[in-house]
């Protein structure tokens, strides 16, 4: 283990590192990925622990861990990762109403991160940013910590510092966190993190947890591999001595028991820690152009298509949309017709356009006629009520174009269907303000790191069903159609 690079200072992610390379096997699939990649080789990979990482989130097994790492470069440059901190404004909305923030660090040398997800608004936050902007600033945040503080940490203290140690506290939780497009963009974020920011998590402690808690863990649990679930503690009531165990006093705020304040004497360090609170009605998105919009009822299980032609010639010409419904989300997609051939521009992708105008504009890469869909065919129930603007525009009118690879690393991988969307609501039907759950003790909770809940023997979340076009025609589909010229008129 000569040549494997070690920090001055032991901690114990180190003393692991050190135990996993003394078996002969794991060594040699380390030694093996470092040879493997020497084609898609980044700077952060001569630290050793980068590629470690990687192994240990797949067990070693060799030909999984490749494919992660690989996925992950592929995902850093389809998302120009490497320079989103410079790149990236966050929105006034999100820096206030988001919750959490790195506030001091654990006894072991590890930034602490606090989030007091019961207080967040999470459907005034989807009202007033794109999902797409608030999951590109959730992992500007991540990337602020893995690749720019953490290294900081590690040069500071000489020791293998590569995780963060977390602090949710649950509560004011409740019926209103249960909302569906909030519990898959929660999905989709950790699934994302997971594959691409692996051995980031130092501790979890979840504090104040409500009764409902074990409904979200449950659907959440399994996007979580095994160590990083042994690493999730559930406090009982008594949380402040545990997190004294683990986080000194002059560095735990003194809403949680320490004795941490911000210079003006908040308990909550609200200097560093945002606390949410409800979403004022200003920071509500409305629709771009209200007055050029068209309406189209859509039918369970059904479809609508709208068409545009884009000429030949110059000037780049672009297709800029706003839609949104009064009654759910949708299906969108925008092909380019080939002939018999439909060739997807924007990859199909749910959208939560009954909470917010859904808006874009793409560089059309040649001339020809554009459709573009809106997909309500998953849907047994209801009948959307669809207002949409579609146009060819020559003007970028002040937005970025869409970048089709990025909309392909952006779309919702993690589903939670409407008849489980229902249950949610039934079993989170308590009051927000119900009271603690009794977790279990600090000892326990030590002893027993993954908190058990019983599901009834039955399986409380599952992928919504796909239904394919046949599928709907099958089920009286009715797949309009309509051609709007560029001036957004019909024909």
């Amino acid at each position: 283990m000569s040549d494997f690079k070690f920090p001055p200072n032991q901690n114990a992610y180190s003393q692991m590192a050190e135990g996993d390379l003394r078996d002969p096997k794991k060594r040699a699939a380390f030694e093996a990925l470092r040879r493997n990649v020497r084609d898609v080789w980044r700077p952060e990979f001569e630290d050793d622990f980068q590629l470690y990482r990687f192994l240990r989130a797949r067990e070693f097994d060799l030909a999984k861990s490749e494919l992660m790492l690989r996925n992950h470069i592929r995902w850093r440059k389809e998302l120009r990762i490497d320079d989103i901190v410079d790149r990236f404004q966050e929105k006034e909305v999100i820096t206030k109403y988001y919750t959490g923030g790195l506030c001091g660090e654990d006894k072991e040398g590890r930034p602490v991160y606090y989030d007091p997800i019961g207080c967040i608004d999470p459907q005034g936050i989807a009202k007033s940013v794109s999902r797409e902007e608030l999951f590109l600033s959730q992992i500007c945040r991540a990337e602020k910590i893995v690749t720019h503080l953490l290294p900081q940490v590690r040069a500071r203290t000489g020791k293998a510092i590569y995780g963060v140690t977390f602090v949710y506290d649950l509560q004011h939780f409740g019926k209103k966190h249960m909302w569906r497009p909030s519990l898959e963009f929660y999905g989709d974020l950790t699934r994302t993190c997971e594959q691409n920011y692996p051995e980031t998590i130092g501790i979890v402690f979840i504090i104040n947890a409500p009764a409902i808690f074990p409904v979200v863990f449950n659907l959440l649990k399994p996007l979580f591999n095994p160590a990083t679930q042994a690493k999730i503690h559930v406090l009982g009531k008594d949380y402040q001595r545990t997190l004294l165990q683990y986080i000194d006093a002059d560095q735990l705020p003194a809403v949680y028991g320490g004795e941490r304040r911000d210079p003006d004497g908040d308990p909550r360090c609200l200097n560093e820690i945002c606390f949410g609170g409800p979403v004022p009605e200003s920071f509500y998105l409305q629709p771009k152009y209200p007055d050029c919009m068209q309406s189209q009822h859509i039918g369970r299980r059904s479809k609508f298509r709208a068409a545009v032609t884009v000429p030949a010639g110059q000037p780049q010409r672009y297709i800029e949309w706003d839609f949104v419904t009064s009654d759910g989300d949708l299906g969108f997609e925008l092909t380019f017709k080939d002939g018999k051939e439909r060739l997807s521009v924007y990859p199909y992708r749910k959208v939560n356009c009954g909470t917010c105008p859904f808006s874009g504009l793409l560089a059309c890469p040649r001339p020809g006629v554009y459709e573009a869909t809106f997909d309500n065919s998953f849907s047994w129930l209801r009948t959307k009520k669809l207002r949409y603007y579609l146009e060819v525009v020559t003007d970028l009118r002040g937005q970025e174009p869409i970048d089709p690879a990025v909309l392909a690393n952006l779309a919702p991988s993690f589903h939670v269907s409407e008849s489980v969307a229902d249950r949610l609501e039934q079993q989170g039907g308590a009051d927000e303000d119900s009271g603690e759950a009794d977790g279990p003790s600090a000892a326990a909770s030590a002893a027993v790191a993954t908190p058990s809940f019983s599901s009834n023997g039955k399986t409380d979340f599952q992928a919504a069903p796909t239904v394919t076009d046949q599928d709907a025609s099958d089920a009286e589909s009715e797949d309009s159609f309509k051609t709007v010229s560029s001036s957004g008129s019909r024909h």
